[in-house]
């Protein structure tokens, strides 16, 4: 019967190595585990961080949000004045403000020529300020 049954020692000595290699690979999962843990705590954010970083990411928007609309309303301002003194430039009316006057014939038409107005034909010249009804005595063309 010794013979067909390994010996104790030799049983024993199994045993061991079965142990030994067991443990090693239990710590070899086990570093492996306690690394994956690792990293997981690193990526895992605490909510006070998160809400940090969230506030400081909102106050930086909100300052960029802020000189942007600066600037765009400062943009449409002086496009806003250009356009007003185009605008101003091309007002008849401003014409007339430096002197100079708008006469009409009884038709209602512009005359841009003394060649357009007849003798005795009654006129309607605006001024700045007012109009002026004329009658056309006489005519000089150049």
């Amino acid at each position: 019967a010794e013979l067909a049954t390994p010996a104790r020692a030799e049983l024993a000595s199994r045993v061991a190595d079965c142990v030994r290699c067991l443990a090693r690979e239990m710590r070899r999962r086990l570093q492996y585990a306690a690394q994956a843990l690792d990293g997981c705590a690193k990526r895992l954010v605490h909510p006070a961080e998160r809400l940090r970083r969230s506030e400081q990411a909102l106050a930086q928007l909100r300052t960029r949000l802020v000189f942007a609309l600066s600037h765009r309303v400062h943009r449409c301002s002086a496009q806003l004045e250009r356009l007003q003194a185009s605008l101003t430039s091309l007002d008849p009316y401003a014409v007339l403000a430096r002197g100079y006057s708008i006469t009409r014939n009884g038709a209602g038409e512009v005359l841009r020529d003394a060649a357009q107005a007849r003798e005795g034909e009654d006129i309607l010249t605006t001024l700045a300020r007012g109009a002026l009804q004329s009658k056309v005595k006489k005519r000089e063309l150049l």
